[in-house]
């Protein structure tokens, strides 16, 4: 792992020609094996393998078919390796997330899980945490715990740290405040959305966090607006990270600025627009992702679902590929009367200052209706229904037919993700 984490100090500085020529020898391999012993590529890939130079760019890769959540849920068999080199280790099956309406399986390796811990290392070496301190992370889980290390199972092994409370993602924010103020740690992490509920709950009650040194956020999209307020209002950096469990880590957020950097040593990821052509800085596409590492389950080039926005090179210097900023799914776009599509801003800094709400899903029912679930502390009073029906047409750009649904809790998901709008619009 030491060593490991040493030749990524170095490669995260070779230009964008020299990491293709690494990444290219890499998939070389990959899709010569995938050809050879993956059944679902045996056929199509070996023709379409065949037509690529020796020297191929990334705009020829680009020509493979795209593989589809559809396809892994309709062929997981057959994108099985059925010959895992000895030296990759054991297989074991994961699933993803029932948030994004299509649940998966997927299998990884013993080398593909020492890429993840690699990369996670490489993000807490990245912004220079101190590994002495406690941390608390807001996770879904069923219950509470105390994990010894912030790594899991590699932690023991390369770093001492402080411990790691779990919190579970469906307590209510006075819940999850009261635990967080009896840690008093260093390093809050959670999901965007219920970072700003607790946070702002504690600035309604005049609490202050004279002990955090750090907001760490993953699983969802982050706003400016989040950042910006963790910044001016409790002095400290907040950072990101965009990652999947079937691919790992795909970009992390620089040390140095907010934009996200590829983990090219990691995967090939490449921003499309709807023609298939890559996205230039500035634009915004669809992300796809082929994994270098993982043997077990190949998955080239691979359809995610999210959409980023391309950046140009970082002023930091390294020379992997820059997201400026990591949008969200296909099913978080909202649906208009008029059959256009938007990205939908909620605005939750003025939303949680309308009403006493606690946590908030918006999930659009039908290209009329939409539908606000709310946890708050007392019923709503009409004009408090009213600002927010204001505020959401205000928002969503049309007064759609709402309806209000009042919960005591949101249930766990099955997966680790939260999402603040989800739109059930084809």
């Amino acid at each position: 792992m030491m060593s490991a984490l040493f030749q990524l100090q170095q490669s995260q500085w070779l230009d964008p020609d020299q990491l293709w020529a690494q990444q290219r020898r890499q998939l070389r391999e990959l899709l010569l094996y995938s050809c050879r012993h993956v059944p679902f590529y045996r056929q199509g890939l070996q023709v379409e393998f065949a037509r690529l130079s020796d020297e191929f760019s990334l705009r020829e890769y680009s020509r493979l078919p795209l593989l589809t959540r559809a396809d892994i849920q309709q062929h997981f068999r057959d994108l099985c390796s059925d010959a895992l080199p000895r030296d990759h280790g054991a297989a074991s099956a994961g699933t993803t997330s029932g948030s994004t309406g299509e649940p998966i399986r997927f299998l990884s390796t013993l080398v593909s899980t020492f890429f993840w811990h690699a990369f996670t290392l490489r993000e807490h070496l990245w912004h220079k945490r101190d590994f002495r301190a406690d941390m608390v992370a807001i996770r879904v889980e069923k219950e509470s715990s105390v994990e010894k290390n912030w790594f899991g199972e590699v932690g023991a092994g390369i770093f001492r740290t402080g411990r790691c409370v779990v919190i579970p993602a469906h307590w209510t924010f006075d819940r999850q405040l009261a635990r967080i103020l009896e840690e008093k740690p260093a390093y809050l992490l959670g999901y965007a959305n219920n970072l700003l509920g607790v946070l702002q709950l504690a600035d309604q009650r005049r609490v202050e966090l004279p002990w955090l040194r750090e907001v760490r956020s993953f699983g969802e999209a982050v706003s400016p607006e989040l950042r910006a307020y963790v910044r001016d209002r409790w002095k400290v950096p907040f950072s990101d990270v965009y990652s999947a469990r079937e691919t790992g880590y795909i970009a992390l957020q620089c040390p140095d600025h907010e934009a996200y950097h590829i983990q090219s040593e990691s995967a090939i990821v490449e921003v499309v627009d709807d023609g298939g052509n890559h996205c230039a800085p500035g634009e915004i596409g669809c992300v796809v992702v082929t994994p270098l590492h993982n043997f077990g389950m190949p998955l080239i080039r691979y359809d995610i679902g999210d959409y980023a926005e391309v950046g140009g090179p970082c002023a930091c210097g390294r020379g992997l590929p820059v997201l400026t900023r990591i949008q969200g799914r296909s099913r978080n776009l909202l649906a208009l009367p008029d059959g256009s599509r938007r990205w939908p801003t909620l605005a939750p800094g003025k939303l949680l200052g309308i009403a006493p709400i606690r946590r908030y899903k918006i999930v659009q029912k039908s290209i009329a209706d939409v539908e606000i679930r709310l946890i708050v502390d007392r019923p709503l009073h009409e004009n408090e229904l009213a600002a927010l029906r204001s505020h959401f047409a205000d928002q969503l750009g049309h007064a759609f037919n709402w309806t209000f649904r009042f919960l005591d809790e949101f249930p766990p998901t099955s997966g680790d993700k939260f999402e603040d709008f989800v739109s059930e619009v084809a």
